[in-house]
């Protein structure tokens, strides 16, 4: 399924791996993805 590769490919969704593999897929990350944790930063209470 080419469609689900396409989507992990996503810049948008690596992003939310920058916080920790921020320097192995920083090809991946946008810019606003390297200058904070994770665009992803939400918080479950």
């Amino acid at each position: 399924m080419s469609s689900d590769e396409e989507f992990w490919h996503e810049k948008n969704v690596y992003c939310k791996y920058c916080g920790s593999k921020l320097t192995q897929n920083q090809k991946y990350c946008s810019e606003e993805c390297q200058q904070k944790d994770s665009v992803w930063d939400w918080t479950d209470d």
